[in-house]
């Protein structure tokens, strides 16, 4: 009995040691933020293409006009993004876990909060899309 508490103490020490994940770092958390918001770029395209076609085949073009440019806007926002935090950060930084300087980690969190902006514009110009296209 006492060898069995001793495995489990020590399998429980092991995992609280070194788990059997790492948590993920800042820099990986801002990058599954980029990635959830990418793939839903196809949908924006589609919905802008929907809209176009149902601009074009009415006389109240300005109605779906507007919904097209808040999902162009959406989607060059995310550009805009992107470019910007690539000329921020390395491919090492981002993809191999380069460590940060202190200003780059400042830099991280300020682009944390932009994508998560952008996730925001994104999210309601498509729901605004959809809800139009429904009517």
């Amino acid at each position: 009995m006492k060898k069995l508490q001793f495995l489990v103490v020590l399998t429980s020490l092991c995992i609280c040691l070194f788990g059997f994940s790492q948590e993920p770092n800042k820099m990986q958390q801002v990058l599954a933020s980029h990635d959830a918001v990418m793939e839903k770029m196809p949908e924006l395209v589609i919905l802008v293409g929907e809209l176009q076609s149902k601009a074009d085949t009415t006389h109240a073009k300005e109605k779906y006009q507007t919904y097209i440019d808040s999902l162009k806007s959406a989607n060059q926002a995310m550009m805009s993004w992107m470019q910007g935090f690539g000329e921020r950060f390395t491919t090492d930084e981002m993809m191999k876990g380069k460590t940060l300087s202190e200003e780059k980690k400042v830099w991280l969190l300020a682009e944390e909060q932009k994508i998560e902006t952008v996730r925001e514009k994104v999210d309601r110009s498509i729901d605004q899309a959809k809800k139009v296209l429904q009517h």
